[in-house]
């Protein structure tokens, strides 16, 4: 392993991504994010057949200036290839919580010419470490969303099911234990509090537990009630959040601050 090497694969493609963005702009178009092996566009166009003829041209115009700077300034014949991979007919990338920027490898699209298949990178709705319940809030949010569907009615109602049991069978965390729980000693995470709970937990390694009043608790051997206001705050409202302030809605104001305090 070389690390000058890998230090200057790196280097290169930042240098490349960095040329191709800049003749995106050049021809008139707005990059919308960019990382180390793509581009996210926006075609301007409200119609799919359009959008996807302007990519084609993008594609094209990028690859004739990467051969034409790559000859001109390293003598250098360019065998990159770049690919048009899909079009959004609409698209969601959420801010960084510390800035306006997007967050990185973090969005969902709808798939222009197929209304029905809304893809997830990076989002709640496909990591390991949310609630079967924050996803399906958040794939049914954002589709209500690309679908111009109101979406203050179906917030209000999911969580009246979720404070009325009906999504009991969502709220369980899945986490893995990877070492002893002896060894836990400054801080105790909600799923090592769980385990220690559990019988046989030193064999155990994936840890299944639920929020309740009396803090985590393994799903086999729950006893308290269930914690539902831990739900609202930790699982949903950040999702309704961060969806919600591209529409100037506020998650409170949908819900109303005292009929939160009824899921406590």
């Amino acid at each position: 392993f070389s690390p000058a090497v890998a230090n200057a694969i790196t280097l290169t493609g930042q240098y490349l991504i960095h040329l191709a963005a800049d003749e995106v702009r050049r021809l008139g178009y707005k990059v919308i994010y960019g990382d180390t092996d793509s581009l996210f566009v926006d075609a301007a166009a409200e119609d799919p057949g359009l959008a996807l003829q302007r990519a084609e041209e993008i594609r094209v115009a990028v690859s004739a200036m990467l051969v034409r700077r790559l000859r001109e300034e390293f003598g250098l014949a360019s065998y990159l290839e770049l690919e048009f991979e899909k079009c959004y007919g609409r698209f969601f990338m959420p801010e960084v919580r510390s800035g306006a920027a997007g967050s990185k490898k973090r969005y969902a699209g709808l798939v222009a010419g197929d209304s029905e298949v809304v893809e997830f990178v990076g989002l709640e709705a496909v990591r390991r470490d949310w609630t079967p319940l924050a996803k399906r809030f958040q794939r049914e949010l954002l589709d209500r969303v690309f679908h111009d569907q109101p979406v203050e009615d179906f917030i209000r109602a999911f969580l009246a099911d979720l404070r009325d049991g009906r999504l009991d069978e969502l709220l369980s965390y899945k986490k893995a234990v990877r070492k002893r729980l002896a060894e836990y000693t400054s801080t105790t995470p909600a799923h090592v509090k769980a385990a220690r709970k559990q019988q046989g937990a030193e064999q155990q390694r994936i840890v299944e537990y639920v929020m309740t009043t009396a803090g985590p608790e393994p799903v086999d051997t729950r006893r308290g009630a269930l914690d539902y206001g831990h739900y609202v705050d930790k699982q949903i409202e950040p999702i309704a959040d961060a969806v919600l302030r591209f529409l100037s809605i506020r998650f409170g104001d949908v819900i109303g601050r005292a009929r939160q305090l009824e899921l406590l």
